[in-house]
C-alpha cells in the first residue's frame, strides 16, 4: 500500500514545516503542491495518483478529483471548514473526511484581537491616509474598560474572550442574559 501523502495548504507548501516531520519519520513520502499556490483541478489530478492521504487546504475538491484518487483513504482539512469538499462523493467513494478542529484557534483568536485593536486605533484609515500622502491624525481609543462583545464561544471565541478580558487588555465583557416575556 502506498505511503504517499499529498500536502496542498499554501502555508505548508512554502517550505519544510516541522509539523510534518512526524509523517516523514513514520516513513510517509510527502507530495507537495506548488509552493504558496492553491492547486488547480488539473494539478490535483496530476499529483493525486498513488496518494493514500491528503492534507488539504482551501482548494475546491471536485468529484472528478475524488474519483481519480484511487487508493485515497482520507482527506484531512487544515482547519475546520469542509465546504470545499464534496462530502457525499467522498462518502460514496469510501474516503474519510477529517477536520483539524481548533488546530489554529489561537492564531485566529490573535488575529481577531489584532483587528479589534486596529479598529480602536483607526489603523486602516490611517494607513490609507499615509498611502495617499496625508498625515491626518485620528485619535484612537484604548481597549481597557471598554465593553467587548463576542458572539459565539467555540474554541476561537473562548480564547478571544480570555485575551480581551484578561489582565493584559482589561476590557469588560458584554454580558447578555436571556429573558422571557410572560403574558
Amino acid at each position: 500500500m502506498s505511503k504517499r501523502i499529498l500536502i496542498t495548504p499554501r502555508s505548508l507548501t512554502q517550505g519544510r514545516s516541522p509539523e510534518l516531520q512526524p509523517l516523514e519519520s513514520a516513513g510517509y513520502e510527502l507530495i507537495f503542491a506548488r509552493p504558496g499556490q492553491t492547486p488547480t483541478e488539473d494539478e490535483l489530478l496530476e499529483l493525486m495518483p498513488g496518494c493514500r492521504g491528503w492534507l488539504a487546504g482551501v482548494e475546491p475538491i471536485s468529484e472528478r478529483v475524488l474519483q481519480a484518487a484511487t487508493g485515497l483513504q482520507a482527506v484531512s482539512r487544515n482547519g475546520t471548514g469542509v465546504d470545499n469538499i464534496l462530502l457525499e462523493a467522498a462518502q460514496r467513494l469510501g474516503i474519510k473526511v477529517l477536520r483539524a478542529e481548533a488546530a489554529n484557534a489561537r492564531g485566529v483568536a490573535e488575529l481577531a484581537i489584532c483587528l479589534a485593536l486596529a479598529s480602536l486605533r483607526h489603523l486602516p484609515a490611517l494607513h490609507l491616509g499615509l498611502k495617499r500622502g496625508q498625515g491626518k491624525l485620528i485619535r484612537g481609543r484604548e481597549i481597557r474598560d471598554r465593553l467587548f462583545g463576542l458572539i459565539g464561544c467555540g474554541a476561537i471565541g473562548r480564547i478571544v474572550a480570555q485575551l480581551a478580558i484578561g489582565r493584559a487588555l482589561g476590557s469588560r465583557p458584554l454580558t447578555l442574559t436571556r429573558t422571557t416575556r410572560s403574558g
